[in-house]
């Protein structure tokens, strides 16, 4: 067989498919991103071009276990050879994603050297017209794929510990790069000049980054016949001034590489064939983490009828870099970063508007009501608790009896008294008088909701879920009622994660009194060193309570 026939052959084997072509623009780009893929590399050929082939094995497996990367460097620089090159490989290789990766200059302000951005969108900026008075400049505007930008933006992977290039500045830093997610501004030129970058902001004033090839790779996913998704992932390796220099080239491409890889082994940017989308459900998973990271993955098997094959999107709320030594050192920040949750999910929801959502996590009991509250007015939940037998997300499709839940202390009849009111909630463990005394003085009513033999494990349906939460509301609606001139109702929780969330969806912010909820902790002095109002906007000086310690 001749090498002419070789060639051929290596093309139109590359016509079967890959999952992921991914575009660098430079040698040092496409150096570091195949020093990343490192499990059953080779090289290819086809038209007279090599292109680099890795099969890559999931971590997660969301979808599959493994799928098809090829890595190409384009031929020149510049979006039109970016888009003639890009437009070839698409026609050769026929993948499902396109990702360009690679260095790009920084918008001093808005990034730091070593950072990586993540387009949301490509701004063109090179139209203009021409006219006796002046340059009447325009933009084009290509964005990124919304489900791949979603997934980047709600998966939390420990990618920064596969960069190889020492720190420039501080070559002993393990530190992370921070992730940033906006525009990226595309032109023909290398930008160093501050002035010519504040008129780019005049166009686009959420600007982060500048380079030269994205929106022809951009542009050229969108005129493919095959629809492919495209997103641009770029390490900063200077800023887009007079300071430009080349010290921090090497590290940012490994940032951009390193990102980009440790993504794909994660398996959050793998997605089911489309033909499966259409018929498919969409399960939107709020995977919630303040204590420790979730190894773990709900198991969707256990859901009824067809989210048993259900394609998972996954939200996460991370906060586990808050937690050390077995306290959450900044509850306020914590907090702060679940308060846009209902957004996140509408988001979500625009893309999958027939998706069911889903809970699962282990977090602060303050922050599971608070989100509770968050989500309130939504569809049906699906909540996940963790099966300790099995170590998957089961917990509440087990089924079974279930031990009544009573509320002990509500006067009989109605007191007028202006006050403080204290719930004690015993499920998994008993919460005692002893172990809140003298955290709210002089309260007009005590009340205890619970089960006879607090253990856990014990909430084990999504019918006990939703007694014990109707019980919960009851309460709130009697103190309503009971106790009209209830300042603030002091919660103390001893539960289950989702039966938190669920409490916390049954809160009424225009009926109920101010709700604060406590969190324990062995690790503190007191038991109960701080608690979160939850009925409260994170930015009052009400929302976060201090007891001392």
């Amino acid at each position: 067989m001749s090498k002419a026939n070789t060639l051929n052959n290596d093309c139109v084997k590359s016509h079967d498919h890959v999952d992921f072509l991914i575009v660098t623009a430079l040698e040092k780009e496409r150096n570091a991103v195949w020093r990343q893929l490192d499990n059953h590399q080779e090289d290819r050929k086809c038209n007279d071009s090599t292109y680099h082939r890795a099969t890559l094995k999931t971590s997660l497996g969301f979808d599959r276990e493994t799928y098809e990367v090829a890595l190409i460097v384009l031929k020149a620089v510049g979006n039109v050879d970016a888009a003639l090159d890009t437009a070839e490989w698409i026609r050769h290789l026929n993948p499902r994603c396109v990702l360009m990766v690679g260095i790009a200059g920084g918008v001093r302000g808005e990034v730091s050297l070593g950072d990586v951005v993540v387009s949301s969108q490509i701004i063109y900026y090179e139209y203009a017209k021409e006219t006796p008075s002046g340059s009447d400049q325009h933009i084009k505007v290509k964005s990124a794929n919304s489900p791949l930008l979603k997934r980047l933006k709600n998966c939390d992977t420990k990618w920064h510990t596969l960069i190889q290039e020492k720190h420039p500045t501080n070559p002993r830093s393990t530190a992370a790069p921070q992730v940033h997610f906006g525009p990226i501004a595309c032109g023909e030129k290398v930008i160093a000049d501050a002035e010519r970058v504040s008129k780019l902001k005049q166009l686009e004033s959420k600007i982060l980054a500048i380079e030269m090839e994205s929106y022809g790779v951009a542009a050229a996913v969108a005129d493919s016949d095959n629809s492919p998704r495209f997103i641009a992932i770029r390490g900063i390796c200077d800023y887009a001034d007079d300071q430009k220099d080349d010290d921090w080239q090497e590290y940012a491409a490994d940032s951009a590489a390193a990102y980009t890889v440790g993504h794909l082994r994660s398996g959050v940017l793998s997605f089911p064939d489309d033909t499966q989308l259409l018929t498919r459900k969409t399960l939107v998973a709020i995977r919630h983490q303040s204590m420790e990271p979730l190894e773990s993955r709900l198991n969707t098997a256990s859901l009824p009828g067809t989210l048993k094959s259900a394609n998972v999107e996954e939200i996460v709320i991370d906060q586990t870099d808050l937690y050390d030594n077995g306290r959450l050192t900044n509850p306020m920040e914590a907090a702060r970063r679940q308060k846009d949750i209902a957004h996140q999910l509408s988001e979500a929801l625009n893309t999958y508007p027939d998706a069911e959502i889903g809970y699962y996590g282990i977090a602060h009991i303050p922050l599971l009501f608070h989100i509770g509250c968050q989500l309130q007015n939504r569809k049906r939940l699906y909540f996940f608790d963790h099966n300790r037998k099995t170590d998957e997300w089961d917990q509440l499709q087990r089924g079974g009896d279930y031990p009544e839940i009573r509320l002990a202390g509500l006067p009989d009849v109605v007191n007028q008294q202006g006050g403080d009111v204290i719930v004690r909630i015993s499920i998994s463990y008993s919460v005692t008088l002893e172990a809140i005394e003298g955290i709210v003085t002089n309260p007009i009513a005590s009340l205890h909701l619970r089960i006879d033999l607090p253990k856990i494990d014990v909430v084990a349906s999504m019918e006990q879920l939703q007694q014990y939460s109707r019980a919960f509301r009851d309460m709130l609606d009697e103190i309503h009622y009971k106790l009209p001139n209830t300042e603030r109702v002091h919660i103390f929780y001893a539960g289950p994660v989702p039966l938190a969330v669920y409490f916390g969806r049954q809160i009424s912010k225009t009926i109920h009194p101010r709700i604060i909820v406590y969190n324990h902790s062995s690790k503190n002095a007191p038991r109960y060193a701080w608690g979160l109002e939850v009925t409260a906007d994170v930015n009052s000086p009400d929302f976060m309570i201090r007891t001392g310690g």
